[in-house]
């Protein structure tokens, strides 16, 4: 009797294993292959998000963005140096009206952008607004290089000096002060 309770819990399980993995699996590929729908007139929307960008937004960006997201610093893990990273970050929504990225330019929300700087014209907030509206496109990186070359790797003599990296050499046991504090003197 225990051996067949045992075989039966074993078959439950071994069904419950199944059951969750071939659910599991059929939720995440449908996840997985959920494709957006492209608007008719997504190729004419490109080309004028790029025109818009070419000829405006990339000057705006760089001269008011770039230095503190994507050019020699990143800060708040914020980076404007290509579309994918925008993307990536979250801050690009669908229109304008559900970007953060155009609530911080427009000072709608906190921090205010550019920060510690006046607020951008109403201009270049204007193209900002359409260039996002249009899918907010590249056409190239902001900088030449975004992913920099790392620097050669390079040990210096105080750095061969730290302990760990010392060879190992024999030291003298200390001398014991009181023979009643220990198992072993």
């Amino acid at each position: 009797m225990f051996l067949n309770e045992r075989i039966i819990r074993l078959r439950i399980t071994v069904c419950a294993v199944w059951c969750f993995v071939c659910l599991g699996s059929t939720a995440c590929f449908s996840q997985i292959t959920e494709v957006k729908e492209v608007s008719p007139d997504h190729v004419k929307r490109q080309q004028l998000g790029l025109s818009i960008f070419k000829n405006h937004v990339r000057k705006i960006l760089s001269e008011h963005c770039l230095e503190c997201h994507g050019g020699a610093s990143i800060k708040a893990d914020f980076s404007l140096a290509s579309r994918a990273h925008l993307v990536k970050s979250g801050f690009l929504g669908d229109k304008a009206a559900d970007s953060y990225l155009f609530e911080l330019v427009t000072h709608e929300s906190e921090p205010a952008m550019p920060l510690n700087g006046d607020r951008l014209g109403d201009a270049d907030i204007e193209w900002i607004r359409q260039w996002i509206d249009l899918g907010a496109p590249y056409d190239r990186p902001l900088i030449d290089s975004i992913s920099q070359e790392p620097k050669p790797f390079h040990v210096s003599d105080k750095d061969r000096s730290f302990w760990s990296f010392l060879p190992v050499r024999k030291v003298e046991i200390p001398k014991v002060k009181n023979d009643q504090w220990c198992r072993t003197p």
